[in-house]
């Protein structure tokens, strides 16, 4: 035990500090000191605390008392034995009747460590306030864009990026066995062939390499194998019960020479595309859209009544009016020309997405004179800014003579109606309820045409999402309903999910499509199928993550420079191997 030398306080010897005052203590040691050895003999004394005492007797110590004047005395000093080495000495704690320490100053205690967390948090929380008045606080022109993006341009670009970025791989890499069914008076003949077949392919692209292991059975017997390549422009085929050679040819040599138009294959490969490229593309041009928004442009009505046709929302709500000037629309139009006719980023786009090269070839060789698809698909969106800048200032006059006004109704940072008036005469009209990042209903209409009606509701839970649209014309209804999930594809880029279609026709009757996407483990299962006017096709595909095939382990023949007597030659022996290897197994199973 020891005690506080500011206010005396006792706690345990190991204790750093006052729990009281907060004065640092020394840490005692428990050590017994070694005796140290006398230098020479000494009197037996008491050790005591520097204080005076009278010294005609011991006394027990207690508190100083003045001394008189008259009554001298003589301090008695601790006396320490002189030691032969350095030794740790015993503190013994201090009696609260010793004499005080001059004071120090205080540490903190817990009361103003606390009270300064307090203060803290309070002038975060101010700035805060002030932080999310200012966010609250944007300017109505403002509102009028960002609350139209967020119903109609943020959550269908954010789907769109998502799937692009599913089937947009650059390779794919699968085994699947494909089997359909056919019903309907034209495919009676075919049906029961077309059910008990079942077709084999494993798949492995990427990197411009392209191999490909296919398989034909029926009733559970093998007819046919084979193995198609492309690896650098080099096609090869290997099928075993037509040749035992496995065949190569360089397919621009080979077309140059038969066709007079080389066709190079080397640089084919899939394209990696990037959802991002493309809604990037479209937010340039949807922003220049929204430049004709100008403050002087646009009024605000607070509590406006509002009535709807198809969302039982009427009611009173916050209405933005945009009537933009003659030079503002042309303006705007103007940049949009101009964007066309200069816009890199969509151009690199397409030349992303294909191949133009590839296209450019093919091209020139079915119509045999140079072409250059780059450049025609330039010069097409080219003449439309051209187009466009050109016919500006007609439009924007047009525009303005007619009263042209975008009317907004919002709720909250909500849009529920959007309407465009020229001549006082509502064209078009969209109506919303919901909120788009969660679930929405949405319906667009238009007073001028009675017979067109298009409406989408949808739930979304993370990226999964399910819902119906219907969309009504005049000749024309069709109804979907579809539920997907963004974040798992097949290995063929499908989304798992499923879709149903139904689109009627006043003179053609009603087609019915549907598609669903199921995984077993690592094998998902496509169903596909289609109806109409009584006859009906299905196709089931078993696709698994992951290919099994292999290029042929023999050594290539190759036969590009190949004469037309070879190539003769060669489709007999094939011939004859067929009929010798392939049409005995399809008479045991009384295909014929």
């Amino acid at each position: 035990m020891k005690f506080c030398r500011n206010c005396g306080t006792p706690m345990e010897d190991m204790v750093k500090f006052c729990p009281n005052c907060g004065e640092q203590m020394p840490i005692l040691n428990k050590k017994t000191p070694e005796p140290a050895a006398p230098a020479q003999p000494v009197q037996p004394v008491t050790p005591v605390m520097p204080v005076y005492q009278p010294v005609q007797e011991p006394v027990t110590a207690q508190p100083v008392r003045p001394v008189q004047p008259e009554q001298p005395v003589t301090p008695v000093m601790p006396v320490y034995q002189p030691v032969q080495e350095p030794v740790t000495p015993v503190i013994e704690p201090a009696p609260v009747y010793a004499q005080p320490v001059p004071e120090k100053s205080k540490k903190p205690g817990k009361g103003i460590i606390i009270g300064g967390i307090a203060g803290a948090i309070a002038v975060c929380g101010i700035a805060g306030m002030f932080f999310m008045r200012g966010c609250d606080n944007i300017s109505d022109e403002q509102k009028f864009i960002d609350y139209q993006k967020k119903l109609l341009l943020e959550e269908p670009l954010t789907q769109l990026e998502e799937m692009i970025n599913s089937i947009g791989q650059n390779e794919i890499s699968t085994d699947m066995t494909i089997t359909a069914d056919v019903s309907g008076n034209e495919f009676d003949e075919y049906a029961p062939y077309v059910r008990d077949a079942q077709l084999g392919l494993k798949l492995d692209a990427k990197d411009g390499s392209f191999l490909v292991e296919a398989s034909g059975s029926y009733k559970g017997t093998e007819l046919l194998t084979g193995t198609i390549t492309l690896d650098n422009g080099v096609a090869g085929i290997y099928v075993p019960d037509a040749d035992e050679a496995y065949y190569t040819l360089n397919v621009a040599d080979f077309t140059a020479k038969y066709i007079g138009q080389a066709i190079d294959l080397s640089a084919f490969k899939l394209k990696k595309l990037n959802g991002k490229d493309y809604t990037d593309v479209i937010r340039s041009y949807v922003d220049i859209i929204f430049s004709v928004v100008n403050k002087d442009s646009l009024t605000i009505e607070k509590k406006k009544n509002v009535t709807f046709k198809y969302m039982n929302l009427d009611g009173d709500y916050t209405v933005l009016t945009l009537k933009p000037t003659q030079e503002q629309i042309e303006k705007m139009l103007t940049d949009l020309g101009e964007k066309l006719k200069t816009d890199q980023d969509l151009r690199n786009l397409i030349r992303n997405t294909v191949d133009l090269d590839a296209v450019s070839k093919s091209l020139s060789a079915a119509y045999g004179y140079e072409l250059d698809a780059e450049a025609v698909i330039d010069g097409y969106i080219s003449r439309a800014g051209t187009q466009l800048t050109e016919n500006a200032a007609d439009f924007a006059k047009s525009a303005a003579d007619a009263g042209l006004s975008w009317v907004v109704a919002i709720d909250g940072t909500n849009v529920r109606k959007i309407t465009f008036i020229a001549n006082d005469i509502e064209g078009i009209i969209i109506e919303a309820d919901g909120d788009a990042s969660k679930e929405l209903d949405m319906a667009l209409y238009s007073p001028l045409e009675e017979n067109f009606y298009y409406s989408n509701h949808y739930t979304k839970d993370g990226k999964k999402y399910s819902g119906t649209t219907d969309l009504n014309t005049e000749d024309n209804t069709s109804h979907a309903t579809y539920s997907y999930d963004l974040s798992s594809k097949s290995p063929l880029g499908m989304l798992v999910g499923k879709y149903d279609i139904t689109i009627t026709n006043s003179s053609d009757g009603t087609v019915t499509l549907s598609s669903e996407v199921t995984k077993s483990g690592s094998t998902y299962t496509h169903d596909i199928k289609a109806q109409a006017n009584g006859q009906s096709v299905s196709l089931l595909i078993d696709a698994k993550e992951g290919c099994s095939a292999k290029k042929p382990a023999l050594p290539p023949t190759d036969i590009t420079n190949y004469s037309e007597s070879d190539f003769s030659s060669l489709l007999e022996k094939i011939s004859q191997n067929l009929q010798k290897n392939l049409l005995p197994k399809i008479m045991n199973l009384g295909l014929f």
